[in-house]
């Protein structure tokens, strides 16, 4: 974990608790964390840089205020998404199938803003993190995610962008996973 030492990670995303988790681990390995969204207290992280969802601009702006606000680029983000736990698709309401979708998109335009500035300055590591279970929609969100990932790390792996997609499973080690995989120089799927 001394590789995280003063490097500076982003958060993003709908998954709070796993998040609030992830970021403790982050600061006790040294990392500098920063929080993408406005939904949770300013103590959170070292920086706070608000997000609007299904707006891609938006991201856009908060990926050029990190350049600003901090000392070094962006050298790891891990971007969360998550799925209801319903068992039936049928039972699955429209609203939780278009909130699936929103964080798809939402997670896609994350991946696009941080992959361009993370090239700017030489590469860097995104882990895209999935807690979805194992309904349709659940399914959905994980295959969706992961093909996304696989995506682009066949497009810009040569650029030394490392993507990783990880899937969060009952056992706490998926914190360990998503650490190692901002350490690690070589991209790993789990």
């Amino acid at each position: 974990m001394l590789r995280l030492k003063e490097k500076n990670v982003s958060l993003f995303g709908p998954a709070r608790a796993e998040m609030v988790a992830l970021q403790a681990k982050l600061k006790n390995a040294g990392a500098k964390t920063i929080f993408l969204d406005g939904a949770v207290s300013e103590n959170f992280a070292d920086l706070r840089i608000r997000v609007r969802r299904n707006q891609p601009a938006s991201m856009e702006t908060a990926m050029a205020a990190i350049r600003k606000k901090v000392s070094h680029h962006l050298h790891g983000a891990v971007n969360f998404a998550v799925a209801p736990q319903i068992e039936s698709f049928l039972a699955t309401p429209p609203e939780e199938w278009r909130e699936a979708l929103d964080q798809i998109a939402d997670l896609a335009w994350a991946n696009r803003s941080q992959v361009g500035k993370m090239l700017e300055v030489g590469g860097g590591a995104i882990v895209n993190v999935t807690h979805t279970g194992d309904s349709a929609l659940g399914k959905f969100v994980r295959d969706a995610v992961e093909d996304l990932t696989d995506s682009i790390r066949r497009e810009y792996g040569k650029n030394l962008m490392r993507m990783t997609c990880i899937e969060i499973s009952d056992g706490a080690d998926w914190i360990e996973r998503v650490i190692s995989a901002i350490e690690d120089p070589e991209p790993r799927r789990f």
